[in-house]
């Protein structure tokens, strides 16, 4: 049974079916081109900001029905530059696409005729004459190698971004008559007014609270179970697996392990104890494991979509290895069990209310069995602490001032987390949790986040943060 003609069956051929980043801007291209195609028959209808929205929207539809790229892919290849991750925006989108059919038509047709009226290429294929052409760009760009076949991926190149076009919707040296119908994924609702953030988030300047676009980092397909909604309103906290792509845990290693090995790589600080890589903690490969996976999406699936004030930095939290506790018989010679009244809620030392919303911890390295440094919850304790903290607040009397207080309420259910790399934890800024030792004999590796819903000041003025323990987690009733 022969192949169905379609967007994602030429693609794929197009790619060999496995996308590598140097391929990022030719994707990109592809999808705007399609894109322009879906909606060719709409422009007439739609004012100038909306094409631009529809243009853009539609594109990302798109790849997301390419089965062979991930999320982070998707994201990658819908970002302004690369080198700098920033994302792509609808006014540049739309100023790309018609950049597109200006490169074929003024740089690859004249080329690709030239070849074809040749007697020799008279019986070759599209995919021939690809060849061919490619190798004559090739040598043309390169006076020194005109005896050198191109480079395996040299039509990825960024300077040839519209040839995979070209490969993909062109035989000979016009539109494919066959090709394919131009079928959006689903019909793009447009704004009716002009959005302020048409030409993206990266013009705004400053601005601590300003929410990010979620644009083109929400994920619908990352989605939360009722069970999983429902554990979160119950034990204050959920564990959601693998939502962090192995190629950027492996990223964020690589950079921390970096630092650990420059002088400098740990800091005593008189009140935080150990402060691991200075600087490290706002780098793009630590803050794509936020941003760039799927934990971005689920953490708005929580605090309400677009809610959250943009992240600057993440606390890279290290677990050494504790000798004694390896001499002792390593994690096997506890039983898992914690402390009741060893925990703590962040802020707690300061007689105030916790200074974010949510906290996420996501997983770099494997805390598989109890007592290797994993996260340690007491579940339901948000419950329980925060007529506390109401208590404390309005009476202006003390709060407990560190871990160590006995004076504390005791929990005795407290979980060690099973943790594997690329898992991540989301936690209620009022659930007593704890860092557990670590008996093992290798480093863990965490990092976490600290995740301000956008009116987090005002529902601190207002007081409504201490009357209602989930004011400021607007997705659990929207979604």
């Amino acid at each position: 049974m022969s192949e169905v003609d379609s967007f994602q069956v030429r693609v794929k051929k197009a790619v060999k079916g496995n996308y590598q980043s140097c391929m990022w801007r030719s994707m990109q291209s592809i999808a705007l081109y399609e894109a322009d195609r879906c909606l060719t028959h709409r422009y007439p209808q739609l004012r100038p900001f909306q094409m631009k929205f529809a243009l853009f929207a539609t594109a990302v539809d798109l790849l997301e029905t390419l089965d062979f790229l991930d999320y982070y892919d998707r994201q990658e290849i819908m970002f302004r530059r690369k080198a700098l991750k920033d994302p792509l925006t609808p006014d540049v989108a739309w100023r790309r696409m018609t950049m597109i059919s200006r490169e074929i038509n003024e740089t690859i047709l004249p080329k690709a005729k030239e070849l074809i009226e040749n007697d020799d290429n008279s019986e070759k294929s599209h995919g021939e004459i690809c060849a061919l052409l490619l190798q004559s760009m090739y040598q043309e760009n390169n006076e020194n190698s005109q005896s050198k076949p191109h480079p395996p991926m040299w039509e990825f190149n960024n300077n040839n971004h519209a040839f995979t076009v070209f490969r993909i919707y062109f035989r000979g040296a016009a539109e494919d008559p066959n090709i394919f119908p131009a079928t959006p994924p689903k019909v793009v609702e447009v704004p009716t007014k002009k959005p302020p953030n048409l030409q993206g988030p990266n013009n705004v300047k400053g601005g601590g609270d300003f929410p990010l676009s979620s644009v083109a980092q929400f994920d619908d397909s990352a989605v939360l179970t009722e069970e999983q909604r429902q554990h979160f309103v119950d034990e204050g906290y959920l564990h959601v697996k693998q939502v962090v792509p192995a190629k950027l845990v492996h990223a964020a290693l690589g950079a921390i392990n970096a630092a650990l090995c420059k002088p400098g790589g740990n800091v005593e600080v008189d009140d935080d104890g150990t402060r691991y890589c200075p600087g490290v903690g706002g780098s793009d490969a630590i803050l794509n494991l936020l941003k760039h996976s799927k934990v971005w999406t689920l953490a708005q699936r929580l605090l309400g979509k677009g809610n959250i004030s943009d992240v600057q930095r993440g606390q890279i939290a290290l677990r050494p290895p504790n000798p004694a506790l390896i001499a002792a018989g390593g994690p096997e010679n506890k039983d898992g069990s914690l402390s009741p009244t060893q925990w703590h809620i962040d802020g707690m030392g300061k007689n105030d209310h916790p200074p974010f919303s949510l906290l996420v911890g996501v997983t770099l390295s494997d805390a598989l069995q109890p007592n290797c440094g994993n996260f340690g919850v007491f579940p339901n304790s948000h419950k329980k602490l925060l007529p506390l903290l109401k208590e404390k607040v309005e009476s202006g009397s003390s709060w407990y001032s560190n871990e160590n207080s006995t004076e504390k309420p005791a929990f005795h259910n407290g979980v060690q987390v099973l943790a594997e790399a690329g898992d991540a934890v989301l936690v209620h800024n009022l659930t007593a949790h704890r860092a557990v030792p670590n008996a093992s004999h290798a480093i863990r590796y965490q990092v976490y986040f600290r995740l301000k819903h956008k009116d987090h000041a005002r529902n601190i003025e207002n007081g409504s943060l201490l009357d209602d323990l989930f004011v400021e987690f607007e997705g659990l009733s929207k979604d």
